[in-house]
């Protein structure tokens, strides 16, 4: 616990300075016209990683972080979703345009892992039906998720880009912006706190949209990491990754990092309450509340399981050491 606090504590925070990165933001107005110029640039080095960000939303937009190294932040890249104008029952609305948006995903150029596995992650939002939602909302929310989900599958490179849903409430829990108490301005703010470098990209209040960007593509990367090492230790996993350090320490300033841990980076969005109901009860723990509250109590028995595995591991080390010493003498 306490070498965890000292990782993430304040004095500990070294974020990179502004002048490391290297931004490039492509703002395209609905009645601009896009050609080559406008397109998402990579610059002339080519990187070995890269997170993308998919903000599904007709006000959204693309976050794409690049770096040498998996989590490593070297650019960061922000291109708003291409919309068009179109007449619905005689009135004007603003919908998704789909082969500008295959031409965006296409001009991403994401890095290509040469030794066989995957070296570039996209994050998409899911949309559809959330409390509070006219009929309306909900379909146009899923009809924008569902083109994204087939541009960006269809147009990335499968053997070396993941393509992988996020939910709404899974990232927004994770990272303390979900409730009737916060708003599009707080995810404005908490952009820039992960991402300092983005601040001049987020001045307006219509920019919530690339704000959510780049907290998706930092929660899908920070949920993958822990998923993936959950046998390692959060303070190995924040000071080995550049981007999760970031997110770990805003979490931290937020009140969000407890003795466990933090919460809602597991596995478990996207189950239903019965199949949550059923691991609760396999595993002996309480079955009722909400569904939040189910997935944090299996997380928090998830870290405890950890915890007991490493100190087994950790006494079993001690306990063979002490047989060597005795052996030797």
């Amino acid at each position: 616990m306490k070498q965890r606090q000292q990782i993430l504590s304040p004095s500990s925070r070294v974020l990179p300075r502004k002048n490391r990165v290297k931004i490039v933001a492509k703002i395209v107005d609905d009645d601009e016209k896009d050609n080559a110029a406008s397109m998402i640039s990579t610059n002339n080095k080519k990187y070995k990683w890269a997170v993308v960000g998919c903000d599904s939303d007709a006000g959204g937009a693309l976050a794409i972080i690049r770096g040498d190294f998996v989590g490593d932040v070297q650019t960061v890249e922000i291109v708003d979703v291409p919309t068009m104008t179109v007449s619905v029952n005689g009135k004007a609305r603003r919908r998704l345009d789909v082969a500008k948006m295959i031409e965006k995903v296409k001009a991403m150029d994401l890095p290509k892992d040469t030794n066989g596995g995957h070296s570039s992650f996209v994050f998409v939002e899911e949309g559809g039906v959330e409390f509070g939602f006219s009929a309306q909302t909900a379909f146009v929310q899923g009809y924008n998720f569902g083109l994204w989900k087939g541009v960006l599958e269809s147009c990335v490179n499968p053997e070396t880009t993941r393509v992988e849903v996020v939910k709404p409430q899974a990232w927004k829990l994770a990272l303390g912006l979900s409730g009737k108490k916060t708003s599009k301005d707080d995810s404005i703010e908490m952009a820039k706190m992960v991402f300092p470098e983005s601040e001049d990209m987020l001045q307006r209040k219509k920019d919530h949209g690339r704000a959510e960007s780049l907290l998706i593509a930092a929660y899908g990367h920070a949920r993958e990491i822990l998923q993936k090492n959950s046998d390692v230790e959060y303070a190995d996993i924040v000071r080995d990754d550049v981007m999760c350090k970031r997110v770990f320490n805003v979490l931290e300033q937020k009140g969000l990092v407890s003795e466990n841990g933090v919460a809602y980076f597991g596995p478990y969005f996207g189950r239903t309450g019965m199949e949550l109901k059923h691991d609760l009860k396999m595993r002996g723990l309480k079955v009722s509340g909400t569904k939040g509250e189910l997935i944090l109590r299996l997380e928090a028995d998830d870290l405890r399981r950890r915890s007991e595995k490493k100190a087994n591991c950790n006494d079993n080390s001690t306990r063979m050491g002490e047989e060597e010493e005795v052996l030797e003498a």
